[in-house]
């Protein structure tokens, strides 16, 4: 008899996998064929062919030792993406069999109803995927049996970060952005500290800023990234990012677009666009709320440093002038067609209309909440929580400013439109769990 609580391996395992199976299965050494075979075979069973592929693996992997195997399938885990059951599997709340033939697993009796029972005699190695099949759970409609979402790979480098500040306007004196190269040092030592590969551009033209994406599209190696990350600190007028020239860059044609078409980026895209979006500002507005984020809370900022808005409100700083693809996802297990807007995810200071506040020797409020999420959080949640939080914790500052003779209290609302399918982790193959 199993010992209570002791986790059943593959069972527990298979039923916390998804559509990344395959993927798996790859990783850990079966041929294309194979998993091909499997999955002919289990067509409309997705948990039996999860089953009989790690089955498959634990039978090729006999000679090996219980932590050899354990080492592969936590490699092979956090490379398809799931580091979560890597890190059940390194903790032990998962476990992996010494031999498969004197595993306990649960049995059909003969009335049909599941036991927690026999122990596989000798030699009942080559019945045990049709036992373990007796167990399924036919998933409707083909959805993954896994209760955790589908996750997108993580691949052996977290990947390359373009960071484009704006700061000086030759022509238009007035609009510079002055103090803002804190943003870009202080996001691009916390990218690093993820393992991001990260070039910082300062004070590009329009002409300048669409080569640096183009040149950014083309490095070699976005393929063995987890993701990519861009981000660009400018103006913004009229749906576009400013160049010094002050000469827009449209900001979804040639950033974006480019990017997310590039058939040399396979990996999922992030972007932050720290500009305003508009000329209006944001008074706020008294209201019951049932909000998550402690709206009681204001992070007041002090008005002994002047604040600027990226619209800018100052009138004192000077004068104006393989043959396959892997499970993507868990989307798709060959080359195919997919839809244009997939795979990433875009923050933005502010909301539609409105301006995007910044300080001239603190930095701006989204670039400067995103370095302090990104610094506690970024290695152990995903990317849509990250911004969750950027979005909870920028809603809750305060600018302070004379308006009229009086104080007013500025707010700012950053937000996220995602195009992600799965949870996305800023780690690489190398990361541990």
């Amino acid at each position: 008899m199993a010992s209570a609580g002791r986790n059943i391996f593959p069972v527990n395992l298979a039923k916390k996998l998804g559509n990344e199976w395959s993927t798996l299965g790859l990783l850990l050494g079966l041929e294309w064929s194979q998993v091909n075979l499997l999955r002919a075979e289990n067509a409309h069973n997705l948990l039996g062919a999860i089953q009989a592929m790690l089955q498959k693996w634990l039978d090729g992997a006999g000679d090996k030792s219980t932590e050899e195997k354990k080492k592969q399938l936590i490699g092979a885990l956090r490379e398809c993406g799931r580091v979560d059951l890597a890190e059940d599997i390194r903790t032990g709340r998962i476990t992996v069999p010494a031999q498969t033939a004197s595993l306990d697993y649960p049995v059909q009796d003969s009335a049909g109803d599941a036991t927690d029972g026999s122990r596989l005699p000798a030699g009942a190695t080559a019945n045990l995927t049709a036992r373990m099949q007796t167990l399924t759970i036919q998933p409707s409609d083909g959805e993954p049996s896994s209760s955790q979402p589908p996750a997108y790979p993580i691949r052996s480098k977290v990947g390359h970060a373009l960071i484009i500040n704006n700061i000086k306007f030759p022509t238009k004196r007035g609009k510079n952005r002055k103090g803002m190269e804190k943003d870009s040092s202080d996001l691009e030592t916390v990218l690093q500290g993820l393992g991001f590969r990260v070039k910082v551009m300062i004070d590009l033209s329009s002409y300048e800023m669409k080569d640096a994406i183009r040149k950014f599209i083309n490095i070699k190696s976005h393929s063995q990234c987890t993701c990519l990350l861009l981000c660009v600190m400018t103006h913004g007028e009229n749906q576009e990012a400013m160049g010094t020239d002050w000469q827009g860059v449209e900001i979804h044609k040639d950033i974006i677009l480019p990017i997310i078409k590039s058939t040399n980026i396979p990996c999922p895209k992030v972007f932050i666009m720290q500009m305003c979006r508009g000329e209006e500002k944001d008074v706020g507005i008294e209201k019951v709320r049932w909000g998550v984020d402690g709206a009681a809370a204001v992070d007041a900022l002090p008005t002994e440093d002047t604040d600027d808005s990226d619209w800018d409100l100052s009138s004192d700083e000077e004068p104006s002038p393989e043959q396959f693809q892997m499970d993507w996802a868990g989307v798709c297990s060959k080359l195919e067609l997919a839809p244009t807007d997939v795979d990433f995810i875009v923050t933005w200071a502010c909301a539609e209309g409105k301006v995007a506040w910044r300080r001239r020797k603190q930095g701006s409020v989204l670039i400067q909440k995103v370095v302090e999420t990104f610094e506690t959080y970024g290695k152990v949640e995903d990317v849509a929580t990250l911004f969750e939080r950027v979005r909870r914790n920028v809603a809750k500052v305060g600018v302070d400013r004379k308006e009229e003779n009086k104080e007013v209290t500025f707010k700012q609302s950053a937000q996220t439109k995602t195009h992600l399918l799965g949870k996305l982790y800023f780690k690489s193959s190398s990361s541990t769990a």
